[in-house]
């Protein structure tokens, strides 16, 4: 398989989603599973490739993207998932907005913290793929107080609505 390719055309399919609205089924999983599996898989010197493909529009993609997984690892219980999401964070490369990056994997950080997974360990399992950049933002998040991590911390909370588990503003 090449890698790279599968990777960069997934990623030209996220530039089209709107994620304006929460998506309506689980489609995009699939291809958030094939960016981070193939992003996984490549050479340093094509994930660089990958790296510079992301611009401001495929970045907040990309963020919106990997909340949705957070929610979508609940709703499954599906722990692999946390991995896709921060994966997508290590694509992003912390580059357009770092506070954003820093909401999100809040986000991530609940959603692991409720299925029992281990959100510390994923992240240094994924050192050898970070770059520099992404590599000490995450190291700064791990550091990072849990009182920080808190979701109202963001003004967000956890809720169930309809059946599904989803994050949403504090009212």
């Amino acid at each position: 398989m090449d890698f790279f390719c599968a990777c960069a055309d997934a990623l030209d399919s996220i530039r089209l989603v709107s994620f304006r609205f929460r998506p309506k089924n689980n489609d995009l999983i699939g291809v958030a599973r094939l960016i981070s599996d193939s992003f996984e898989n490549m050479l340093s010197d094509e994930r660089q490739l990958i790296l510079e493909m992301v611009d401001s529009a495929l970045s907040s993609k990309l963020l919106g993207l990997s909340g949705f997984l957070a929610e979508a690892a609940v709703n499954l219980n599906d722990e692999s998932i946390i991995r896709v999401a921060i994966t997508l964070h290590v694509i992003d490369d912390f580059r357009y907005d770092a506070r954003e990056n820093i909401k999100i994997l809040v986000l991530i950080f609940f959603a692991s913290r409720k299925l029992g997974v281990d959100f510390r360990s994923i992240v240094l399992s994924l050192d050898g793929v970070c770059s520099d950049r992404s590599r000490k933002y995450l190291s700064d998040f791990l550091l990072r107080d849990d009182d920080l991590n808190r979701l109202g911390a963001f003004g967000l909370r956890g809720e169930v609505v309809n059946g599904l588990f989803r994050f949403s503003p504090v009212c």
